[in-house]
């Protein structure tokens, strides 16, 4: 489905705190002319590019995290507060290796009616198209531009990921990885803060509880370790884009 984007329809994201572009704002999207072919679901003050909906499957991403323009990462799930370069992307899918052949000619269904016309043979192949997921990435993830993540890699919570890496095993939390193919170059904290931040889940609280304790020292902040934990999680609500883009814009 072909929609042009409507300033109603921006004006609904605004009113949910979503927006197209980090700083908070909409930028050129106005007018443009988007094939939405699969389900973007956000919660507010969250920024995701509108040609997420044009990616290859469904994406999710949570609360104050953003995505820049020129990244793919359909079939993936975004935590809060992750920051997303550009030219961020997940590999294709896998090729099966214990097959006599590596080609799509096993399990695709690329050329499988055209052949079976043209040579007057039924294919005895299986063609199951094996669906891999996109990559799941915690909450306060920093990915930098132009990181590759192989199919089914889980980015765990406070980890970052230097430009330009290739990133082919899952990554421990609070850790730094660079390079291809990825490998840790360190973590950015203790074995001990790192499991006193696991436990507290801070992304899950309240934006007006982490704005009044100073996010700029690891050593004060645990000092507000008994409050965290008492405090209830905040519930955001997420919304699903795509539908919110279907009712409110022009079919083209």
């Amino acid at each position: 489905m072909k929609l042009k984007i409507t300033e109603h329809f921006l004006d609904l994201l605004t009113s949910k705190r979503i927006f197209l572009r980090p700083h908070f704002h909409h930028g050129d999207a106005l007018n443009k002319e988007i094939r939405a072919v699969n389900i973007v679901e956000a919660e507010p003050y969250s920024r995701i590019p509108e040609s997420s909906f044009t990616w290859d499957g469904k994406v999710s991403i949570g609360a104050f995290s953003y995505v820049v323009q020129g990244t793919s990462l359909g079939q993936s799930i975004i935590g809060r507060y992750c920051s997303i370069g550009s030219g961020v992307r997940v590999m294709g899918q896998s090729h099966p290796t214990n097959r006599v052949t590596t080609s799509t000619w096993t399990y695709g269904r690329n050329l499988k009616e055209i052949v079976e016309r043209d040579f007057g043979v039924q294919l005895i192949q299986d063609y199951k198209v094996p669906n891999q997921p996109g990559v799941q990435i915690g909450n306060d993830v920093w990915v930098a531009d132009n990181v590759t993540f192989k199919r089914g890699i889980k980015v765990h919570d406070g980890a970052i990921i230097a430009a330009n890496a290739v990133v082919t095993k899952d990554v421990p939390p609070y850790a730094i990885v660079a390079g291809n193919p990825a490998k840790i170059v360190k973590f950015r904290f203790t074995d001990k803060i790192v499991a006193t931040l696991n436990e507290l889940q801070w992304w899950n609280k309240s934006p007006k509880l982490i704005s009044q304790i100073d996010l700029s020292n690891i050593e004060s902040f645990l000092e507000h370790k008994a409050e965290l934990s008492a405090t209830e999680d905040y519930i955001f609500e997420k919304y699903n884009l795509t539908e919110l883009m279907k009712s409110s814009s022009i079919d083209v």
